[in-house]
């Protein structure tokens, strides 16, 4: 008898044993994006005998299976606990002692520390896209996490031929908040479709009507929903497109509509990215444009960033799905033979099960089995910056290139943020050096009397003279674009190149010549009495109204200082100015792994 057919005996007495002491399913029933009543169902077909535990239970809308089963199901706890719900919940932690699974997934880039804490006693956690893994992992969670993919009772959505029809019909489903990209949804539809009276939006969703701005426009249906509610058939049956841009926890929406043969235009992140993905040309993929702080919608902590689709580039999508529908209706056809083949509940339970067996008091499945653990991700350690101690100033790590740079590069970080500052201040040289710039990175304040934020002054106008224009940085601004001419903004014609935000000058990022103006500017600035919130800022903008002889060029804002709300593939300079440090961490760390690779 070898090893293989030893373990899988083992995993088959296990299995065994759990027909007789049930895995307890707790979570909500039916569940929402959980689908915990379908759970139920599979891992039962699968073999395994299931105790149901609801923490929340709404009976109408259960199936009469999942209602055997949970008067079946004892109160004893005697195998192993799969918690499928979100994390957060306090009924999670009532759950000590037990052998714990926990199914979740992530609607942002990272979760609370105290939900990530909730995993610590988990034997492993499932997720159903990977996204979520990298979520977790990235909050702190170190239990195995395997990724159990989203998928759908094709029975439930069979294929439909639409029928032929004057206009588009585009369906949105989801919660009408405003920070889940529905403003975005409405305005590339309206867009799309300004001279187009045939063209139809229908909106369902459990938060009431959004922005008055569109109550005018009839062709908009809106169906209020008594709350979180499962799609049926008959939705996806009266549309010809589904247009999915929120920042989901799950693709199983996108899932739905196409196993019934929809057209499907997603957002290709969050939640949604693994079906993106894994469909590939079967899904009109939307990339993000840009990230924004997560707000959570009922609440709860809201941290790390979610990502935002560009309008223009969903009104496009929507136009040639109008103008196409033969080929987008092909399109929805392949599609459902896709979530068939590949994404059908029936083989989840399976998954599931494998993965309990594997971590089950100590039960390892058979060689082959899935699913496999999500590996961990290590990004490669950042070299250390190689500061050189300078007798009248603060530690410099710099660069230059052979000969005299005509542009030089100036930023500066504490000790206090050098854990998050100094992979920007790495790409900020590796910039330098591609394109021929100096570079000068202060590794500490220049005084301990003033707020750091004062320090550029001093740190730009010990270098103004040896080239003839310096490029200011801050320490939380990014560069996206690894590609972009710098010196094709130094205009000969000018003294000093800025930008504007809402509140006046913003000296994050900024421009400027050598020459006697620009020393007496800086000289200036210092020397005025600002000691609230926008110290240096300020203080330039006073310099700047007192000294008319200074040429000042202020650029249109996302040319070198894009914050995320404006911020578009392309752009130079991402710049988190003004957010909390968890969201400026969060934020600067998205715009460093999504930007495009440099042309070699």
């Amino acid at each position: 008898m070898n090893a293989t057919t030893d373990t899988a005996r083992t995993v088959a007495d296990r299995l065994a044993r759990w027909r007789s002491a049930p895995i307890t399913l707790v979570g909500d029933f039916p569940g929402g994006g959980f689908g915990n009543d379908q759970l139920a169902r599979e891992l039962h077909r699968a073999g395994a005998r299931v105790s149901v535990a609801p923490l929340a239970l709404e009976r109408s809308t259960c199936s009469a299976e999942l209602l055997g089963l949970l008067a079946d199901s004892s109160a004893r706890v005697d195998g192993p606990v799969l918690y499928s719900g979100w994390l957060g919940r306090p009924e999670l932690d009532c759950l000590r002692g037990a052998d714990l699974f926990v199914r979740t997934t992530c609607e942002s880039s990272r979760v609370a520390p105290s939900w990530a804490g909730q995993l610590a006693r988990a034997r492993a956690v499932l997720t159903p896209n990977a996204y979520a893994a990298d979520a977790l992992r990235a909050s702190g969670v170190t239990a195995p996490i395997y990724l159990v993919p989203d998928a759908v009772d094709t029975a439930a959505f069979p294929y439909r031929e639409r029928a032929a029809r004057p206009g588009l019909t585009t369906l949105i489903v989801g919660i009408i908040h405003p920070d889940n990209n529905y403003r975005e949804a409405i305005a590339a539809w309206q867009d799309a479709f300004r001279d187009d009276p045939d063209a139809r939006l229908v909106i369902k969703s459990w938060q009431g009507w959004p922005d008055c701005h569109i109550a005018g426009d009839p062709r908009i249906h809106l169906d209020t929903l008594r709350g979180p509610t499962a799609a049926t058939a008959a939705w996806y049956a009266e549309a010809d497109v589904l247009l999915a841009l929120g920042n989901e926890g799950f693709g199983t929406g996108m899932l739905e509509a196409m196993a019934s043969g929809m057209c499907v235009i997603a957002l290709d992140s969050e939640g949604q990215s693994g079906v993106c993905r894994d469909a590939g040309d079967l899904v009109l993929p939307i990339a993000p444009a840009t990230w924004r702080p997560y707000v959570h919608p009922y609440g709860g902590p809201s941290l790390g960033v979610v990502a935002v689709p560009e309008v223009r580039d969903v009104a496009a999508k929507l136009r040639w799905v109008a103008r196409h529908r033969a080929e987008a209706a092909e399109q929805g056809r392949a599609a459902s033979k896709w979530v068939r083949a590949h994404r059908d509940s029936a083989d989840r339970g399976p998954e599931v099960l494998a993965a309990l067996a594997e971590h089950s008091r100590g039960v390892r499945p058979p060689a082959g089995r899935p699913p496999q653990p999500v590996p961990v991700r290590t990004e490669p350690p950042v070299p250390a910056a190689a500061p050189v101690a300078q007798p009248d100033g603060p530690p410099l790590w710099s660069y230059r290139p052979p000969g005299r740079a005509a542009l030089g590069v100036v930023t500066l970080w504490s000790p206090e943020i050098e854990s998050w500052a100094l992979p920007h201040a790495q790409d900020k040289h590796a910039f330098c050096r591609r394109h021929g710039h100096a570079f000068y990175g202060y590794t500490e304040v220049f005084t301990d009397g003033r707020a750091p934020h004062w320090s550029k002054i001093p740190a730009v106008e010990r270098h103004l003279a040896d080239h003839d224009w310096l490029y200011w940085i801050d320490a939380d601004a990014a560069f996206t674009n690894l590609d972009f001419d710098l010196r094709a903004l130094c205009d000969d014609e000018y003294d000093f190149i800025v930008t504007h935000d809402e509140l006046g000058l913003n000296s994050g990022s900024f421009l400027i010549r050598d020459n006697d103006t620009t020393r007496r500017f800086l000289r200036l600035a210092w020397a005025q009495n600002v000691t609230d919130l926008f110290y240096e800022q300020t203080a330039m903008a006073r310099a700047i109204a007192l000294l008319p002889e200074l040429r000042v060029k202020v650029l249109e804002k996302r040319v070198m200082n894009s914050f995320w709300n404006e911020h578009r593939p392309g752009d130079f300079i991402f710049h988190a100015a003004g957010q909390p440090t968890d969201a400026k961490i969060d934020l600067l760390d998205a715009f460093r792994r999504h930007r495009p690779a440099p042309v070699e």
